[in-house]
């Protein structure tokens, strides 16, 4: 039997030395696994330490250049400010100087109504006036017109600088738009990074924590099973010391017996003695076997535990590594790409901040264009203003009231043009305040997206940290804990060594005690069952505390996921609150781009129909002021004419009357004279003798050849007599034709007492027609100094020139110039005062034949200026005729007694007869 037990002892002990090899084999070969993982780990987490670093630099370097974008951006801003303010500053400055030049304008027009008074006062006709309006009219006309095209065009250019500005405008939306979309992404994934982050913290914190505690669990149970193996020694030791003191008392009780038998046992000593060597072996060795394999056993079923537990651990931290390695990465690859799309945003901000420059370039060069435009409305209207006072000035109340009219149209128009640029004005206003709020926006997104960077820094940087110090923390857990192990191990060795030597002590009392007593194998393996009962009772109490130990972590498994599923469940919810308030923020700002170009588009109708009625009101108002104009001119015109004619018809009515009367008188009293002239005799007295066929020099040569029935002589021309002879006496100086035809000599003058009363009524009729004659002549002095006077003729002559007016100076001023071509080549030149005039009927009868052929009314005028000067000269000859005459009479009177024969011919009847037609004879 102890054959077989040996036999089984040894199988037993082979076995489990094959399982021990295994076991080492496998845990070499896990222990190699893990180190490679380990190694693994640390280089991927080196390599993961590495690529922050490069993130946290190439974000550093992101996070600088958006700083220096937003300092340039803030620049611009400022800039853009300047130029706005100094456009407004411009803007009131061209205000300003535009009303200096209002008043500069409004001062040049008194200054022109000034001068045109002047002019008036001056002379200057009112036809002049009119050419000159109707010329500076067609100027200004033509001038409006190209202000007309010129504002079209710059409106065109405005309407076109308005719809680049808001496509413009909508492109920066839209680019804003997928800004803030991409920026919204990128901060729910940079949020769900941090998130994953910090669960996969929160998880490593938990595993940690859950590692620590089942290290500390597994340290205490260690102890504790450390402690119950030494209560067990110490319990085996006392039970050993017992059987011993107990068998030290049996073998001194068995001595005696031992000695009784020796003398028995003594032949089979030998045989017993090999036996016995032969069993102590196999006992011995079987003892060390069984030691050596419970003790490898349960270090081996320590390790296996430690080793699964470890290589857990180990997997599921490779896996949490790989995990956050690949999420790490995929991180890194999104931050990249955020990278690069936040430069390739950072590229087109400052493409549309040089946009927004252009665009802001062209605003304001639209918006000098309009206000040239309107300085260009504004001389337009000073033109105009201009013609008005003109018209002002020669309309007297209509162009005052026309004038008013005028300015409270231009009021108006400039109230609208005003209001039309405060429109503007408030328009780009309004832009720049929505463009300053986009900037606002912009600025306070990339504060908060910088904010939202330093806390992922913090956080990751606390991460990092916390990692580290977890990481310190395992590592410190490790060595403590292979520290305790070893010491454990040490001990646990130290104590197997302690209890080998205690049972190969006792092994060898027992062998004494069998070798003294002989005792038999059966308490062997009594013993060796006893061994195996403990043996298997310690691996129930590890399965037990394994049982344990696996309960325990499924408990922490168990509770972990919950508290990850509801940590998950809440990132879920604030991913949800996060996605809505996204979404409404994004409806917002659409409904408010939308709103926005509404806006735009509403104010770009009112701006084109605001700008399409002043324009049309600027034509309506040109027009009406156009034709106003026309029909005043044309009022104008004809009241002239009509007051030109009536003044005319008035001055030639007039003249007549006062020649009819002149003619009547002269007619009675040269017939009075010469009716009782005819019966005395022709001649004075002896003493004083006239020569009866040498005329006088007195009127003859205001007379002309007629006939006797006073009608022209056919083919003869009105020239005048010569002079006769002044020392010649003793004939009459009026020739005369007798009825028929015949010439009749002077009759000598012979006085008679009898006709005295005679002679003093035609000097008293003499001193009537001297006085008539002196009438007459101060009624011409007044028709000189009338308001038709010579230099508005001239005036006259040159508003109305004819085209075949191109004689020498003084045929222009003795010829019509406002009559026919025909009348003009039958009309007689008009002699000067230097030579000898025609007589006033031929200047009357030219009058009358003038004016059946269609004379106009300037035509008569000058024709009655000629026949004025020649009736002046008439009466200058009169006079000196009369004074001679006088003085003539006086003497005859002297030398007759008193007494005076009176004339047949007197200049009066020759006048007469020369105003009738007669032809002049001299008396008999």
């Amino acid at each position: 039997m102890l054959r077989n037990a040996a036999r089984d002892a040894e199988e037993a002990g082979k076995k489990l030395q094959e399982e021990l090899d295994s076991v080492r084999t496998q845990d070499n070969a896990d222990f190699e696994k893990h180190q490679k993982a380990f190694e693994e780990s640390t280089s991927t987490i080196q390599s993961l330490r590495d690529e922050m670093q490069k993130l946290r630099d190439s974000h550093a370097e992101s996070l600088k250049n958006a700083q220096e974008q937003a300092q340039q951006s803030e620049t611009v801003t400022n800039e853009l400010r300047t130029q706005f303010e100094q456009a407004k500053d411009l803007h009131t400055n061209e205000k300003s100087n535009a009303a200096k030049e209002l008043e500069a304008l409004q001062n040049t027009a008194t200054e022109l109504r000034q001068q045109l008074e002047q002019v008036r006062d001056e002379g200057k006709s009112g036809s002049e006036v009119v050419e000159e309006l109707q010329n500076q009219l067609k100027e200004f006309q033509q001038v409006k017109v190209d202000l007309e095209d010129k504002h079209r065009a710059e409106l065109s250019e405005l309407q076109s600088v308005v719809e680049n500005l808001q496509t413009e405008s909508g492109k920066m939306q839209q680019t804003h738009a997928d800004a803030l979309g991409r920026k919204d992404e990128e901060a729910k994934a940079l949020n769900a990074t941090i998130e994953e982050l910090q669960s996969n913290t929160s998880d490593f914190q938990q595993k940690l924590e859950d590692a620590a505690r089942s290290k500390d669990e597994q340290e205490n149970q260690l102890q504790e099973t450390i402690e119950s193996l030494r209560q067990e020694a110490s319990a085996l030791q006392e039970r050993a010391e017992e059987q011993a003191a107990a068998k030290e008392k049996e073998s001194a009780d068995l001595t005696k017996v031992v000695e009784e038998l020796q003398a028995k046992v003594h032949e089979h000593k030998q045989v017993a003695e090999e036996a016995k060597r032969k069993a102590d072996e196999a006992v011995s060795g079987n003892t060390t076997v069984i030691e050596d394999l419970q003790n490898q056993v349960q270090a081996a079923q320590q390790q296996v535990h430690d080793v699964q537990s470890a290589r857990k651990e180990a997997e599921s931290k490779l896996q949490s590594v790989n995990e956050a390695h690949e999420k790490l990465l995929g991180q890194i690859e999104d931050l990249r790409l955020a990278r690069e799309e936040s430069s390739k945003e950072s590229q087109q901000r400052q493409a549309e901040v040089a946009e927004m420059r252009e665009t802001l370039d062209e605003a304001e060069a639209a918006k000098r264009s309009a206000e040239s435009a309107l300085q260009g409305v504004q001389e337009e209207l000073g033109g105009l203003q201009k013609v008005f006072s003109t018209f002002e000035q020669d309309g007297q109340e209509k162009a005052d009231a026309h004038a008013q009219a005028l300015e409270n149209q231009r009021e108006e128009l400039a109230e609208k043009h005003a209001s039309e640029l405060g429109k503007m004005r408030d328009e780009y206003q309004n832009l720049e305040r929505q463009k300053a709020e986009l900037e606002d926006g912009q600025r306070r997104e990339m504060e908060s997206l910088r904010k939202e960077r330093d806390v992922m820094d913090a956080q990751r940087l606390a991460l990092e940290d916390a990692q580290k110090e977890e990481r310190e923390q395992l590592k410190n857990v490790q060595d403590s804990a292979e520290g305790r192990i070893r010491e454990l191990e040490d001990r646990h060795k130290a104590e197997l060594d302690q209890m080998r030597d205690d049972h190969g002590r006792e092994l060898e009392s027992l062998r004494q005690a069998t070798a003294d007593r002989g005792t038999s194998s059966a308490e062997l393996e009594s013993k060796y069952a006893d061994l195996l009962q403990e043996k298997r009772a310690l691996e129930r109490i590890l399965e037990d505390i394994e049982m344990q130990n696996d309960r325990k972590l499924r408990d922490r498994v168990r509770r972990a996921d919950e508290a990850y599923y509801e940590l998950k469940e809440q990132l879920d919810q604030a991913k949800e609150e996060r996605t809505k308030q996204l979404d409404d923020q994004s409806r917002k700002h659409e409904e408010a781009v939308r709103e926005l170009h509404d806006l735009i588009a509403k104010l770009r109708e009112q701006h084109t129909k605001a700008i399409e009625e002043m324009a049309s009101g600027h034509e309506r108002d040109v027009r009406a002021v156009m034709d106003q104009h026309a029909q005043q001119i044309g009022e104008i015109e004809e009241g002239a004419t009509r007051r030109a004619e009536a003044a005319g018809r008035e001055r030639d009515y007039i003249h007549e009357k006062l020649l009819a009367n002149l003619e009547a008188e002269h007619a009675d009293a040269l017939q009075k004279a010469r009716a009782p002239s005819q019966q005395r005799a022709p001649s004075f007295e002896a003493g004083t003798p006239i020569a009866a066929d040498t005329p006088s020099g007195g009127l003859s040569h205001i007379f002309v050849n007629r006939e006797a029935d006073g009608d022209e002589t056919p083919g003869m021309i009105e020239t005048p007599l010569a002079y006769a002879s002044e020392d010649e006496h003793g004939y009459s100086p009026t020739p005369v034709y007798l009825k028929d035809g015949r010439r009749a000599r002077a009759a000598s003058l012979t006085t008679d007492a009898v006709q005295s009363p005679r002679v003093k009524q035609l000097e008293s009729q003499n001193k009537d027609l001297f006085s008539a004659l002196q009438a007459a002549q101060r009624e011409v002095a007044e028709m000189k100094s009338s308001p038709f006077s010579s230099h508005r003729r001239e005036n006259l002559r040159k508003a109305f020139p004819h085209p075949e007016d191109d004689d020498d100076g003084d045929e222009e001023a003795a010829e019509d110039p406002f009559a026919s071509p025909s009348i003009r080549a039958h009309r007689s030149p008009v002699p000067t005062a230097s030579a000898t005039t025609a007589a006033p009927a031929a200047a009357h009868s030219s009058y009358s034949n003038d004016h059946d052929n269609g004379m106009s009314l300037e035509g008569t005028l000058e024709s009655i200026r000629v026949q004025t000067e020649q009736l002046l000269e008439i009466n200058e000859d009169f006079a000196a005729e009369q004074r001679r005459w006088s003085q003539r009479l006086s003497l005859s009177r002297s030398q007759r007694g008193g007494s005076m024969t009176p004339f047949r011919n007197s200049p009066l009847r020759g006048a007469e007869e020369g105003q009738r037609g007669y032809s002049p004879v001299t008396a008999s």
